[in-house]
């Protein structure tokens, strides 16, 4: 008995009917569960186990091959194996066999209806055997390999799955098991931490979206759109990716008035490495709720960590966030140059605030590069917190030139070095520019990532982590903290909103929960388990079958498997392409399918009815083909390799046999061996291809290939060249003693006012979420005369937003100050309408050239429609413009002037209709409107689907201004409730001041039409005669369809959805001012019907007639 093995007998023979007894008929008493130590020869042992830990006896075998025999019911099964020694042997195909001998061997039995049963027969001469060490080992002198059982890699490879431990932990969990015996050790547990690593490295590669991830995070990309923003390949790989409804809470965040509260701040630091790239996350800080949750809002992956990559990425956040620089957002990050340079280049008005923490480490380390004990590196720690505490920079400079005085000269020279940091981005008095941004313990830290350090951990268990599952990961985090979100301005879930932002909160019906909710602790486990379903979607999309037929239409596709005369299946005439599960089509209606190779006789019946599937790397076969074509190829007999010389003119030896080898960094199947291959003649095709993550690593130099964590390679950052001592530059150079401060940055407006169109914080497919009318300022809100009772109450929208100015001039307008800035929709009353002047490189001299208009055009209009880069289109000439409309279409109705747009009033907070309003028309209907943005669009309702589009020329988020609404509202509503509004992305106008004309291209293509639409393909105008047509039109009295490019109707047009909310009994939409909702309930049911403050007529708690009449 051997620690758990027990031999069952002893004998030189086993007869067949002993074996046969034996396995039928065993002695429990005597069976092992255990493989045996070493066991000698002539030893029986009996095995019940469902495993193949029996082999693993610690000698190695060679198997010599198997047979069976049939037994009456039953089949004995024998498997017989030789001992392996050291040494190999070349077989006559090339390859090398280990060395065996039959002077010590083993024979297996097992009973087809006893499987669970294995008897092993020991027989010969076990002291022949020499111990082998790993054949994978690469040292010189290599340790005894002995085999770990089956069984104990399965339990690895779940704990591994699991996605809970890490290699490490696996491996002490293994080891610390106390009844695995001496003898047993690294057979019943693991070997070592390596074998661990394997095993992840091999789960890794079974449970990956495909063995490309490169391949994959492409094809993410267009499965998850909005979601990948930008992928870059080469020559190093980059991508960016954020959710666009984390995006949008984000937008309304920059809006709220922090100047009393904790301010909004970004994060921004390089986080682990995972696998073959690193990770840059920015965070927020979400100042609506409590306790300020920090939220992730968008990821780079970057293979280097360069300053052009983060300049990328800070492009894509400024062209997302196009407020951080107006409010002046600070960005906290560590004291890497180049990601400060990338900030501080997209957004100058912010600043960048650095961290306590990396000052101090820094700090540290140097100091123990310098050789100071633990007691002078506390005490030059503590005095560089007091440095950085101090109130202002005077008091700096005095504090360090007291402290300075004590400092050996190596500590003074590294903080002369790290100075400027703490006086422009670390100093007490830096951060204190932003009001409770300052922490008396830690000063300013960029620790806000520990909220994702439940995903990161876990991720980073992964050695060589694909990109593809992050991605996915990150996904479902996103997703996981959006979810939150809505449930915290639901009043549920763990995020509590603070007191002032109560009018932000939402009913629970509004909640639009993601289909797919992971919790952050199992994101990864989940990514794994769902790998294989996304590598089955993705292969059955991107399947390719091309049919080579001789036949021109209605050829009869070859069945995959052939049926013979008695209706059996007969395999062997089965086509080639059901071994490679594709599936081909039955036939092709209405096209033409002509033959890809042509080599076959005509009409034989091999070429037309062959399948076969696309050609890859077409690329690599032509650049062969040009190789061989120009004699790049040439055969050297005495090395019995080929030299082909590359496009780039370097000389590659290539070989073939045994196996195909290029000494170019490519792959396998480089143009190199093919053209070889083409230069004999040899177009086999059977070699596999390799992916594009082999390629990038097979092309990264050694030094390139692995590092720790955090340590970056030597390559992953800018090479930062110093100039030489005596050269002029540095003679230039004088270091600054006591650097100068930086200017005051420009500070955010006392009472900023929040745009009252947000997107809302749910995301956009929650079709009535009235959210952003809430976020209105508290000072705002005193100045409104609304009830006590602010339970049910909504705020009016003031359509002040700067944010919705659309610039349509050539410079941008002068900046006023925030007390005087006055509303875009004030500007554009028809009474009090200012000249818009042009820049004054647009003031051109008036045309000589002499035009005849209509009446209804004054002198002034003819100057703004003749200048080489004329101003907008003006109100009065728009209405003129109308008038005529009206005289050409009489079938038509609309064309009302657009002086009777709404206008706010800056004195009563409120809608002003003091012009007159829009009256609602029957369909078809047209109409131009001013927007209350310096902007015009065209609305229309067509007589073929009695459906509202609004036509917009210059608008990338194709959403309705509060002006807008009301004007709608009052044309189509006709007492509805809801009121869909679609906007068709039509035509962009390639400039600032074209909005109006294309407004009138617009509305003469659909009166041209007959009153009917048509947006199924997007109609092109041609730009550069569009104003010269307008004029040709007014001049003759009469109108024409605008020029159109040749390239008309080439493109489809994709369809934007909006609702326009009418709940009040007026009919008038609900943003026209504030709304009382009812306070009646239905058992504990809130009544869902509201009303304008004006139309309530109370002061206090509103009840509609169905509940006043109940009280």
């Amino acid at each position: 008995m051997d620690s758990g093995s027990i031999v069952y007998m002893h004998t030189d023979v086993l007869h067949q009917s002993e074996i046969v007894d034996i396995l039928t008929k065993p002695e429990t008493s005597r069976t092992s569960n255990v493989p045996p130590y070493k066991p000698k020869a002539n030893e029986v042992y009996l095995f019940q186990t469902g495993a193949d830990d029996w082999k693993c006896d610690q000698y190695l075998w060679i198997n010599n091959g198997t047979k069976s025999v049939t037994i009456g019911n039953d089949v004995l099964k024998k498997h017989f194996y030789k001992i392996r020694l050291p040494g190999t042997t070349d077989k006559t195909n090339g390859r090398k066999r280990p060395v065996g001998s039959l002077q010590f061997k083993k024979t297996a039995y097992s009973l087809k209806s006893h499987k669970n049963l294995i008897l092993v027969h020991y027989e010969g001469d076990e002291t022949v055997y020499v111990p082998v060490g790993h054949g994978n080992s690469k040292k010189s002198d290599p340790p005894e390999y002995t085999r770990t059982a089956p069984s104990v890699l399965r339990k690895i490879e779940q704990d591994i799955r699991s996605g809970e431990k890490t290699a490490m932990d696996v491996y002490r969990e293994s080891i610390s098991n106390g009844s695995v015996s001496g003898e047993h050790q690294g057979v019943l547990n693991a070997r070592n931490v390596k074998q661990v690593e394997n095993l992840v490295r091999k789960v890794n590669e079974e449970e990956r979206l495909s063995k490309d991830d490169i391949y994959n995070l492409l094809l993410l990309a267009y499965h998850m759109d909005g979601f990948i923003h930008e992928v870059t390949v080469f020559p190093d790989l980059n991508s960016i990716i954020a959710l666009p409804e984390m995006i949008s809470i984000v937008n309304q965040l920059l809006d709220v008035n922090t100047e009393d509260d904790v301010p909004f701040v970004f994060f921004y630091d390089t986080t682990f490495k995972c696998g073959d790239f690193f990770v840059s996350p920015l965070v927020f800080r979400n100042i609506i709720f409590e306790d300020r949750p920090i939220m992730p809002v968008a990821f780079l992956i970057h293979s280097r960590k360069k300053e052009k990559t983060h300049a990328r990425f800070f492009e894509f956040v400024a062209s997302s966030f196009p407020k951080i620089n107006k409010t002046s957002v600070p960005f906290v990050t560590d004291r890497e140059i180049g990601l400060v340079n990338a900030i501080r280049k997209n957004f100058p008005s912010c600043d960048v605030l650095m961290c306590w923490n990396h000052l101090i480490k820094d700090l540290k380390f140097n100091l123990q590069q310098m050789g100071a004990d633990q007691s002078n590196t506390a005490l030059y720690v503590s005095h560089l917190k007091d440095l950085l505490r101090s109130v202002s920079e005077a008091e700096y400079m005095t504090l360090k030139d007291e402290l300075i005085r004590k400092w050996s000269k190596p500590v003074v020279v590294y903080f002369e070095k790290m100075e400027k940091d703490i006086l422009t981005h670390s100093g007490k008095w830096v951060i204190d520019k932003y009001q409770n941004l300052y922490d008396p313990y830690s000063g300013i830290t960029n620790n806000a990532c520990e909220s994702m350090n439940a995903v990161i951990k876990r991720l980073n268990k992964y050695r060589e982590l694909p990109v593809d599952c992050f991605v996915l990961s990150m996904f479902y985090l996103q997703n996981y903290y959006i979810n939150e979100v809505q449930r915290g301005l639901a009043g549920i879930g763990n995020y509590t909103l603070r007191t002032k932002f109560n009018h932000a909160s939402i009913p629970k019906d509004e909640i639009n929960v993601p289909k797919q909710l992971v919790k952050p602790a199992v994101i990864v486990k989940h990514v794994m388990s769902e790998i294989d379903n996304v590598r089955d979607t993705c292969s059955k999309d991107h399947v390719s079958v091309e049919t080579e037929s001789s036949k021109i239409e209605g050829a009869n596709i070859l069945p995959l498997v052939s049926e013979t005369s008695d209706g059996t299946e007969n395999p062997t005439m089965s086509s080639p392409i059901a071994e490679e599960n594709v599936t081909a089509p039955s036939q092709i209606e209405g096209t033409n399918i002509l033959p890809l190779v042509s080599d076959s006789s005509e009409g034989t019946e091999s070429s037309s009815m062959s399948i076969k599937t696309s050609d890859k790397n077409l690329s690599q076969k032509s650049l062969a083909k040009l190789t061989v074509d120009n004699g790049q190829v040439s055969f050297i007999e005495q090395h019995k390799a080929f030299m082909v010389r590359g496009m780039q003119g370097k000389v590659y030896a290539v070989t073939l046999l045994p196996k195909e080898t290029c000494q170019c960094p490519a792959s396998s199947q480089c143009y190199h061996i093919l053209a070889a291959k083409l230069y004999i003649g040899d177009t086999d095709e059977t070699k596999p291809v390799v992916n594009l993550k082999a390629l990038s690593k097979r092309n990264l130099k050694r030094n390139d290939k692995k590092s720790g964590r955090k340590k970056p390679r030597p390559n992953d950052g800018d090479i930062e060249i110093l100039p030489a001592p005596d050269s002029e530059e540095a003679q230039l150079i004088e270091p600054p003693l006591a650097p100068h401060p930086r200017p005051n940055p420009v500070k955010t407006p006392a009472k900023l006012k929040t745009p009252a169109r947000l997107n809302t914080l749910a995301p956009s497919r929650t079709p009535k979420l009235k959210t952003p009318a809430k976020l209105n300022t508290p000072s705002k809100q005193k100045a409104l005369s609304t009830p006590k009772s602010t339970k049910r109450l909504r705020f009016a929208d003031n359509g002040d937003s700067q944010d919705h100015q659309i610039l349509v001039t050539g410079s941008p307008p002068p900046v006023k100050t925030p007390a005087k800035l006055k509303t875009p929709a004030k500007l554009n009353t028809p009474s009090k309408h200012p000249r818009l002047k042009t820049p004054a490189k647009l003031n051109t001299p008036k045309s000589t050239k002499r035009l005849r208009f209509t009446d209804n055009v004054d002198s002034q209009d003819q100057q703004i429609l003749v200048t080489d880069s004329p101003p907008p289109i003006k109100k009065r000439l728009s209405m003129s413009v109308a008038q005529s409309f009206h005289d050409n279409f009489p079938n038509i109705s609309g064309f009302q002037p657009t002086g009777l747009s709404p206008v706010f009033d800056e004195a009563t907070k409120s809608w002003s209709e003091k012009f007159g309003s829009f009256s609602q028309k029957g369909c078809p209907t047209v109409q131009i409107h001013h927007t209350g943005k310096s902007h015009w669009v065209t609305s229309l309702q067509s007589v073929n689907d009695q459906c509202i589009y609004v036509l917009d020329s210059f608008s990338k988020t194709f959403t309705l201004t509060p002006s807008l609404d009301i004007q709608l509202a009052a044309i189509y509503g006709h007492g509805k409730k809801h009121i869909s509004i679609k906007l068709p992305e039509v035509q962009r106008q390639p400039n600032g001041y074209d909005c109006g004309v294309y407004s009138i291209a617009n509305l003469l293509e659909f009166c041209f039409n007959g009153g009917t639409s048509n947006f199924k393909n997007k109609t092109a105008f041609e730009p550069t005669g569009m104003r010269e047509h307008l004029i040709k039109c007014l001049e003759l009295g009469f109108f024409s369809k605008f020029p159109q490019s040749l390239n008309s109707c080439a493109d489809s047009v994709k369809m934007h959805t909006r609702k326009i909310e009418c709940s009040c009994v007026c009919g008038k939409p609900d943003i026209l001012e504030n709304m009382f909702g009812c306070e009646g309930k239905r058992g504990r049911v809130t009544c869902s019907k509201w009303v304008h403050q004006s139309c309530s007529n109370v002061l206090g708690d509103w009840l509609c007639d169905e509940h006043r009449s109940t009280v």
